[in-house]
């Protein structure tokens, strides 16, 4: 990387309690031979960086190195899978809880900061890895735009997933609005996802639900 983590003053940028001095003794703990050291970090880190939901001056400095973490050989399946959602999470912009936390500016550097990982995310996912697979497709849902520029399938990354789940990802990596049978037959089998859908995605904006819908299926691990 062109900065080493202990090169940026984090001093001078704000996590969600204050500032982010802890940040780079988190990250490189992610790093520790022991895994309580780095179930431990990753906790913390998200409490700093996307404290329900919300994101901070930190997050978006500190995206590249939790990613780098997340490609580290040898990591655990397990917690690359909860580094990469925690890189999502950083990166969803109007979805983020924000209003009256974050300034919007704030929030779109960390949106931008994300998207700029989705080429090599990609990549990675091409390779086979499951866990950069799962987040390279919710990161896709979100970046309509920048997915289309990469000219990738989405079934390329969907192996063995069933139809209905593959036209949900279509629809939302495209920026088109799905059929509500289709949302129906997602929902079928999962009530708790059902519940979920009615309660929150139901209510936000159409042209937003299917890539909410797209980012629960990646956490329940259904992508």
């Amino acid at each position: 990387m062109a900065v080493r983590c202990e090169e940026i003053d984090w001093a001078a940028v704000d996590g969600c309690y204050g500032p982010a001095t802890a940040v780079p003794e988190l990250i490189g703990q992610l790093a520790s031979p022991e895994p309580v050291v780095r179930a431990g970090a990753i906790s913390e880190l998200w409490g700093c960086l996307c404290h329900q939901g919300t994101v901070y001056e930190a997050s978006a400095t500190a995206v590249p190195f939790l990613y780098e973490a997340a490609k580290a050989p040898g990591m655990p399946s397990a917690e690359r899978n909860q580094l990469l959602a925690l890189v999502v999470h950083i990166g969803l912009g109007e979805d983020t809880t924000w209003q009256g936390y974050t300034p919007w500016a704030v929030v779109r550097s960390c949106a931008r900061a994300v998207e700029a990982l989705l080429p090599d995310l990609t990549a990675w996912a091409l390779e086979g890895t499951h866990e950069a697979r799962t987040w390279a497709l919710a990161l896709a849902a979100y970046n309509p735009d920048s997915w289309i520029s990469l000219g990738v399938d989405v079934v390329q990354l969907m192996p063995g997933i069933d139809t209905a789940t593959v036209h949900l990802v279509r629809h939302a990596t495209s920026g088109t609005i799905p059929a509500e049978t289709l949302i129906d037959t997602i929902l079928a089998s999962d009530d708790d996802l059902r519940e979920y859908y009615q309660e929150v995605i139901a209510e936000v904006p159409q042209n937003r639900q299917a890539r909410q819908l797209v980012l629960e299926l990646a956490v329940a691990g259904r992508l």
